[in-house]
């Protein structure tokens, strides 16, 4: 069975992700994992701006591309800090403060970028749809004749 690009991606986000947990657990310190988060939105980044489709181009072409990788590699990463932190912190009945203030702000950032991708992908398509209508409906304007 042949593996999907997208398979092996989160294979390897997965592999490096019980990496820096088994480190954390051999050193004692948390500090691998302030790796394992940034790497994740990084791999997945560059995974989603080079992968190459078969379909047929939209009117968004490399932009839409950018977008997919900025909002994907955000999700990933925004997920995988969560995961971290509800289940890998120890014993803390309540998180710090620090811990707290990135989630909240890091929760924040998510959503705008997750709106921002589906505002701007909505915006694109329904400009590509109009497009025709308009050189339709609008006559050529006439050149000078010198």
């Amino acid at each position: 069975m042949k593996l999907h690009r997208n398979h092996i991606v989160a294979s390897i986000i997965l592999l490096m992700i019980v990496a820096c947990l088994a480190l954390v657990r051999y050193l004692g310190n948390p500090a691998p994992l302030a790796f394992c988060t940034p790497a994740a939105g990084v791999i997945t980044f560059f995974a989603m701006l080079t992968e190459r489709r078969n379909t047929q181009p939209t009117s968004g072409g490399d932009n839409e591309r950018l977008r997919q990788a900025i909002a994907a590699a955000v999700v990933v990463q925004y997920l995988v800090l969560v995961g971290i932190v509800a289940y890998f912190i120890n014993g803390a009945e309540k998180l710090p403060p620090i811990t707290e203030t990135m989630l909240t702000s890091f929760t924040t950032v998510a959503s705008v970028v997750v709106a921002f991708y589906f505002g701007a992908s909505a915006f694109t398509d329904s400009k590509g749809k109009s497009k025709p209508e308009e050189q339709k409906q609008q006559p050529r304007p006439e050149m000078p004749q010198a």
